[in-house]
């Protein structure tokens, strides 16, 4: 038995229902692109409203939390990266606590570009920021996300530097760990020799 059927067994057992029946499988069909942990988080909220916790909760009462819930995500993960433009800069490196975060830094097109960008700008990369982490985080935990946000300072050294842990510090390093290795911004100084400036054609 997968997660989500666990998940949904459990829940059907819990208010007394038939897995058998029609149901499970559009509980099922909608409920399959939300991580199981969430959907139990979800429940168990739920199931501790006085009001509303002694019915089953219906499809549409997870995908309206989900929504909530995404949203929130998006908005808190943009909030990490913000305080790193402004309070680390595009010099030092870092690890954020948020794999899925690290991610779209990458796709949007990079933390030193972010750190390049105006106050108005960085209100358009944030809403393309939160498309993109709601759409990641609904696949469920990233497998290619950097290990960490290489600053200029390591890039033009070649070398190791510190590595500042932003959020939760046991999470941080666990992205540091598990994250993929990458090379960052390589930048070559073009040499040329005299003989080549001056040769004609």
């Amino acid at each position: 038995m997968d997660s989500l059927n666990q998940f949904l067994s459990d829940m059907f057992d819990y208010y007394g229902k038939d897995v058998r029946s029609g149901a499970l499988r559009i509980y099922r069909r909608a409920l399959e692109n939300i991580p199981v942990n969430q959907l139990y988080s979800m429940l168990d909220q739920h199931i501790a409203d006085p009001d509303s916790g002694q019915f089953m909760p219906k499809v549409a009462d997870f995908v309206r939390v989900n929504a909530g819930t995404k949203k929130g995500n998006s908005v808190a993960a943009w909030n990490k990266v913000y305080r790193a433009i402004s309070e680390v800069g595009p010099y030092k490196t870092f690890v954020l606590d948020d794999p899925w975060a690290m991610k779209c830094i990458e796709e949007i097109g990079g933390f030193q570009r972010l750190c390049e960008l105006t106050d108005k700008e960085l209100d358009f990369k944030m809403n393309e920021f939160n498309k993109l982490y709601e759409s990641y985080r609904a696949q469920g935990m990233p497998d290619d996300y950097p290990s960490k946000i290489k600053g200029y300072v390591e890039i033009e050294n070649n070398s190791e530097e510190e590595v500042l842990l932003i959020g939760d510090r046991k999470w941080a390093e666990n992205n540091l760990n598990n994250g993929k290795k990458r090379s960052g911004l390589t930048i070559n100084k073009l040499k040329l020799d005299v003989k080549q400036l001056t040769q004609g054609d």
